[in-house]
């Protein structure tokens, strides 16, 4: 039989350890009848704390785990029933899609372009921030913040160059009016952080 070269995602959400341990082991058997495998580095088992769940760690076992760019771990969340804050096994962004991101923004160096207009550096990458946005701010939108500040960073450079400005405050300023008219997809679509 020829070996199948793919791959599934799957989460298997179990009450106690030991359950979970035999649903493991169980999962190995079965894939070894096809003669298939789990990813040793991707397969684990995680206890979900959260409120109402508060036994200790079990030895060997993980706090959190990572799925489909979603980071899955104890935060501090709030309660809207009772409009306080608890603690909620919840997902968001992950750290390796957040670097990911980061590191496609600084690719483009459109802080370069000063012979373009703004809005056609908008109009080039906000279908982009959009996508990124509409999938990783499904959770924690507030959480992407962070994240286009590096866009932002690469405005304010921009700015700079292409009115020859040196004064920051002149710099934000321009900036803070971009924001204003939501010229980029994360201004409309994210939480805005305060203006300098």
């Amino acid at each position: 039989m020829g070996r199948f070269r793919g791959s599934t995602h799957l989460i298997i959400h179990c009450v106690t350890l030991k359950q979970a341990n035999y649903i493991l082991d169980t999962v190995k058997c079965r894939m070894q009848e096809y003669e298939l495998e789990l990813h040793p580095d991707k397969t684990k088992i995680v206890y979900c704390r959260q409120d109402g769940r508060n036994e200790e760690q079990p030895t060997g076992v993980d706090d959190k785990f990572d799925f489909l760019g979603y980071g899955f771990r104890t935060r501090t969340a709030i309660n809207t029933k009772f409009k306080k804050a608890g603690n909620s096994f919840t997902p968001a962004i992950s750290d390796k899609a957040k670097q990911k991101i980061k590191e496609e923004l600084r690719k483009i160096e459109f802080q370069k372009r000063t012979g373009s207009q703004i809005e056609d550096i908008a109009k080039f990458l906000n279908k982009r921030i959009t996508g990124w946005i509409n999938y990783y701010g499904k959770f924690r939108k507030s959480d992407l913040c962070k994240i286009f500040q590096v866009l932002d960073n690469q405005i304010l450079k921009w700015i700079k160059k292409k009115y020859k400005i040196t004064s920051k405050y002149e710099a934000y300023k321009r900036l803070n009016l971009l924001k204003d008219a939501k010229i980029f997809a994360h201004f409309r679509l994210l939480p805005q952080m305060a203006k300098h």
